[in-house]
C-alpha cells in the first residue's frame, strides 16, 4: 500500500501536498440573501474562507502542517413554482488559492478536504463521486482510473424541471428531468505534459464544459425525500477532441445510477 502511494505521489505531484494531514486556523465570512414573491423565489450566498494568514507567520507552522489558503464561493438559486411542477435553477463557482509550503516545498493546490470536485449524487450526477476532470485531461482516464481528483477552480450550473405523478398510501411519487454543467480545474498549469488541459482558462473552457442529463424518481415522505437520478454524459471533456465530446459512445445502459436523500440543490 505504502509503495502504490509513493509511486501515485510521484506520478502525480499535486498528490504531495493535497493528501497530507493538515493543520486548519481559519475565519469564515458568510452572506446569504433571498426573496420570495408569489410562485418565484430565490437565494444567493457567498462564503470567503481563509486560513494561516496570522499564524503563517510563525515559521515553524509555515513549513509544518498549517495549511494557508484563500477560498471563495458563490451560489446562486432560482426556483419558479406551479401547482404540480416546480422549475429549479442554480449556478455556482468556487475558486481556492493556495500559498503556504510543506517543508521547503511550495503548495500550489488546496488541500483534498478544502479542494472542490465534481460528480456523485449531489454534482454532476452522471459522473461517479470525484471522478469528474479536472479540465479536459486525460491522463486520471487513461491510466489512473477511480484515482479521486480534486481542483482549486469549480463551475457548476443545474436544470430541473419537477413534477408530480401520485400519491401512493400517503407517500408522493415525484420524478424530474435535469442536465447538470460544469466540471473542476486546477489553478496553475503543471509543467508536466500528461496533466495539460487540467488547468483553468477561459478560452478552453467550452472544450472543458462537461454535460450531464437524465431523469429521477423520488419518494417524497414530507419529513425526507429519496431519491435515485439516472444520468447519461452527454458532453464528455474526455472526449473533446472527438466531435468535442457530444454524444461520444452514448449507449442505453452507459448511464450512471446516483442515489439520494433531500434535493440536490
Amino acid at each position: 500500500m505504502l509503495t502504490r502511494k509513493k509511486h501515485l505521489e510521484d506520478s502525480i505531484p499535486s498528490l504531495k501536498t493535497a493528501f497530507n494531514n493538515g493543520l486548519i486556523i481559519s475565519q469564515v465570512l458568510s452572506y446569504t440573501t433571498g426573496q420570495a414573491v408569489g410562485t418565484k423565489l430565490w437565494l444567493f450566498q457567498a462564503r470567503l474562507e481563509e486560513s494561516g494568514a496570522l499564524f503563517g507567520l510563525i515559521d515553524r507552522l509555515e513549513r509544518g502542517a498549517l495549511r494557508r489558503f484563500i477560498k471563495a464561493d458563490v451560489e446562486y438559486k432560482h426556483l419558479l413554482d406551479q401547482p404540480k411542477s416546480t422549475w429549479a435553477f442554480r449556478i455556482f463557482g468556487g475558486y481556492g488559492y493556495s500559498y503556504g509550503r510543506t517543508g521547503n516545498e511550495p503548495e500550489t493546490s488546496l488541500p483534498f478536504f478544502k479542494a472542490y470536485f465534481g460528480g456523485g449524487p449531489y454534482s454532476m450526477r452522471a459522473w461517479q463521486v470525484r471522478q469528474l476532470g479536472p479540465g479536459s485531461n486525460t491522463y486520471y482516464d487513461t491510466t489512473q482510473s477511480g484515482i479521486d481528483r480534486f481542483g482549486d477552480v469549480k463551475l457548476e450550473g443545474n436544470i430541473e424541471y419537477r413534477f408530480n405523478i401520485a400519491t401512493i398510501a400517503g407517500v408522493k411519487l415525484k420524478s424530474a428531468l435535469f442536465v447538470d454543467m460544469g466540471n473542476i480545474w486546477t489553478r496553475t498549469k503543471v509543467a508536466d505534459e500528461k496533466f495539460s488541459g487540467s488547468e483553468f482558462r477561459v478560452e478552453n473552457l467550452y472544450k472543458d464544459l462537461a454535460i450531464g442529463g437524465g431523469t429521477s424518481l423520488r419518494l417524497d415522505f414530507d419529513f425526507f425525500l429519496l431519491r435515485l437520478d439516472w444520468a447519461y454524459k452527454l458532453k464528455n471533456p474526455f472526449y473533446a477532441n472527438e466531435s468535442n465530446g457530444w454524444f461520444h459512445k452514448l449507449q442505453i445502459d452507459s448511464g450512471q445510477l446516483q442515489f439520494g436523500i433531500g434535493y440536490p440543490f
